[in-house]
């Protein structure tokens, strides 16, 4: 899980975590930020809580009130601080709590699009300037009009899927790795060490740690040509069969895959399959959703990529159950490539042959 995190981190600063409340989403980016040297007190760890009536950006970045002065948002402030020439080696980790009560596309969208402009000037990396539609006064522009998204920014956003939440865009899920909190197992209890020198200790890190090697995918041409081309081949798969839905992606999560890829093999930390399975599983599962037939079809296609199985495609059509079988949540299946996604999309046809609708998320 941590492996996961730090790669979807270095490989796009904007990750999302979501699952049913309760099973520590928050907590686990406020640990992996204190276990890098950020923390509330130094300012470099920042909990935002998001309100059901935000409508647009200036909930987020600020406004202008009736006197014409610029009211910074709590986003604006810490962008302000991280973007110091003395902290800009400093990670800064920004958590949105409860992403989507209100609707992620009315207040996040232009810090999404914003982050698509990163380019190198020189030695930086640089964004569009995040307040360039507010027409500051003297006074304001210096300090605000041409704020930029340093690269030393993380943005966390963790979410519960229920009623009471909105839904994600394919804009919105394009740009993150979605990871999910929905395996819980009760049996776990604290542990205490019996020993002072086994609890772990803070490690104060550059924000090399976390920076993104790449902004373009030629960038890591000729080093990783061949694992490129590795991914690239299976997701040429995939997508083949994601088309017939029209759900197939484009260059920008192709590179961000590929990305991830480099990142965990540069590093050793998964082997290639089962890195590929979270990249299938947060970048490619959660945008499918439907109740057509077409849609079932995908699923079991998908279903024979993840497991590696060979089955007439007719004869499941009718009946699924014999694929999504032994995928239970008590179940531990290991056969399969790429056994994660297999459980979720057999939850996916599970849920199209019970409700006759089906989508990544739970309810």
């Amino acid at each position: 899980l941590i492996e996961n995190f730090y790669l979807s981190l270095k490989t796009k600063p904007f990750v999302i975590l979501a699952g049913i409340s309760g099973t520590g989403k928050t907590k686990l980016v406020k640990l992996f930020a204190e276990a890098i040297g950020a923390t509330t007190e130094n300012g470099q760890f920042n909990l935002i809580p998001v309100r059901p009536d935000w409508n647009d950006p200036s909930d987020l970045l600020g406004y202008k009130d009736l006197g014409g002065t610029f009211r910074p948002g709590p986003l604006t402030k810490v962008i302000i601080e991280a973007s110091k020439p003395t902290n800009r080696t400093k990670p800064y980790f920004i958590c949105l709590d409860e992403m989507n009560l209100a609707r992620v596309e009315h207040y996040f969208s232009d810090i999404l699009s914003i982050l698509e402009t990163q380019r190198r000037e020189k030695d930086q990396v640089v964004t569009d300037p995040i307040l360039k539609n507010i027409d500051f006064s003297k006074d304001d522009q210096g300090q605000y009009g041409s704020l930029i998204i340093p690269d030393n920014v993380y943005f966390i956003g963790t979410v519960n899927m229920d009623e009471t939440t909105h839904p994600f865009s394919k804009k919105v899920l394009d740009r993150a790795n979605t990871i999910e909190f929905n395996d819980i197992d009760l049996n776990l209890l604290p542990v205490l060490p019996t020993d002072q020198a086994a609890y772990a200790k803070p490690v104060k890190t550059s924000n090399e740690f976390l920076k993104a090697g790449y902004i373009h995918l030629i960038d890591a041409y000729p080093e990783y040509a061949e694992l490129i081309q590795k991914v690239n081949t299976q997701l040429i798969e995939i997508n083949t069969i994601l088309e017939e839905i029209h759900c197939h992606f484009g260059f920008r999560v192709r590179d961000s895959i590929c990305f991830y890829m480099i990142y965990n093999e540069r590093f050793g930390l998964m082997n290639f399959d089962e890195a590929l399975d979270h990249q299938l599983l947060q970048k490619i599962l959660p945008r499918i959703q439907g109740s057509s037939q077409s849609v079932k079809r995908v699923l079991i296609e998908l279903m024979f990529l993840a497991t590696g199985d060979i089955k007439k495609l007719d004869d499941m059509l009718e009946d699924t159950t014999e694929l999504y079988k032994g995928w239970g949540a008590k179940d531990r299946n290991p056969k399969a490539r790429y056994p994660q996604s297999a459980r979720k999309i057999a939850y996916m046809l599970r849920r199209l042959e019970e409700d006759g609708f089906t989508s990544f998320w739970l309810s």
